[in-house]
């Protein structure tokens, strides 16, 4: 294990030192963050404290480089009904932002997507609906998957549109490692591990397909795609046809261990939860046997990152020669070491990520009193047509602009 810590230590020490530290008074038009952030780029508050945010969690922009609006997922707490959909404006001139309620009384909502019918996909704790948005006109939600697990404790859904149209759903495990709960550790079968959660006709711990049909937007079958996946609750979908997760993994007390997962998804195979972690590797006192026919994860991240959102994007962050076109950026949630920052892997043409990552921004810190601050804590993101991302920050109640200051005003 001492030789494991050294790793992500050296790992995490790696990541730093392609950093500059930014202690600027202002970003663009925004009142600037302390943070480490990759050079040339800065990170700014875009929404004041008292802002009407709770546990924003997921953002999609609406508007335009001139009037930039943005639809915003706030869970409100973990207790059922807390949830709002928002509408978050900025001026034309950054220098102001509002916040309007346009749904209240949502249960734990997370996921939000724009759907390959232009329409906007919400998802709460055991339903996926679908509304259409105008700027002034009243939002109706449409049923369009309904009564999808959510017991325990990974009830949130995030999800994905594949390049097939349709839909990767994530359907958490309903505990950490099947100990308790009622739930049970069942023999290996096969050479996979076994959990009583993952029996049934709507089993947990899984990734679930919506066969879709278009343009009705109608669902003509749900089925799970892919199991023995604690918490998916990072998923990003590639033009080739790739479907990629980042695994959750359990919550061991070691700092080490285990490994977060990039898995890349496959029909019906089953990624190692409960009992296998990292690369296809038995907890203490589980039989190797019971990981012989689980799949290999495509790439290992740091143990307790917490990736929360995983997406595509084309812009070159950095004017390293061996940068890829397209990156992979993830936002890594966790409160321990490893966690409070954004990175991007290079990723080959099938969409798989390769390389050491990137780290995008690191160690910002928004100002809680006199004597004491905060990290951030990144969960999901919008990019706008200039490469910057507006991040939703849960823990800290704020939407955060991380962006180079040349590109404000983005017109």
């Amino acid at each position: 294990m001492k030789i494991v810590l050294f790793a992500l230590t050296a790992l995490l020490a790696s990541l730093a030192s392609a950093q500059a530290q930014n202690n600027t008074k202002s970003c663009g038009p925004f009142p600037g963050l302390e943070a480490k952030t990759v050079d040339g780029w800065c990170l700014g508050q875009v929404t004041a404290k008292d802002a009407n945010l709770k546990m924003p969690r997921n953002i999609v922009a609406v508007g335009t480089a001139e009037t930039p609006e943005f639809l915003v997922v706030d869970m409100g707490s973990w207790e059922p009904r807390q949830g709002k959909l928002l509408l978050l404006s900025v001026s034309a001139n950054g220098k102001n932002s509002a916040v309007k309620e346009l749904l209240t009384n949502l249960d734990r909502p997370h996921g939000l997507r724009r759907g390959p019918d232009g329409m906007y996909y919400l998802g709460e704790a055991s339903r996926i609906s679908r509304f259409s948005w105008a700027a002034g006109n009243a939002i109706t939600l449409q049923s369009v998957v309904d009564k999808l697990p959510s017991e325990g404790r990974h009830p949130l859904k995030e999800f994905v549109f594949g390049s097939d149209k349709n839909l990767y759903i994530n359907v958490g495990a309903a505990t950490d490692r099947c100990t308790d709960g009622g739930s049970k550790v069942l023999a290996a079968q096969n050479g996979v591990p076994q959990c009583s959660e993952m029996r049934g006709a709507q089993p947990q711990a899984a990734v679930y397909k919506a066969l879709m049909r278009w343009p009705a937007g109608q669902v003509e079958s749900l089925t799970p795609f892919a199991t023995g996946l604690r918490n998916s609750m990072a998923l990003a979908a590639h033009s080739s046809g790739t479907i990629l997760q980042g695994e959750n993994n359990i919550d061991y007390p070691d700092e080490a261990f285990p490994a977060e997962e990039i898995n890349l998804l496959k029909q019906g195979a089953h990624y190692g939860w409960p009992s296998c972690v990292e690369n296809r590797k038995p907890l203490a006192g589980v039989a190797t046997s019971s990981c012989a026919q689980t799949t290999a994860p495509a790439m290992l991240m740091p143990a307790h990152a917490a990736p929360l959102h995983m997406q595509y994007s084309n812009t070159a962050f950095t004017k390293d020669a061996g940068q890829s076109k397209q990156g992979l950026l993830l936002s890594w949630h966790g409160h321990r070491a490893s966690g409070q920052r954004m990175v991007r892997y290079n990723v080959r043409a099938d969409g798989t990520p390769v390389g050491k990552p990137l780290e995008l921004i690191h160690q910002w810190k928004t100002r809680v009193n006199a004597q004491a601050t905060k990290p951030g804590s990144p969960v999901g993101w919008a990019e706008d047509d200039k490469g910057n991302l507006w991040i939703a920050d849960d823990r800290n109640r704020m939407i955060v602009w991380f962006g180079r200051a040349e590109t404000w005003p983005a017109r």
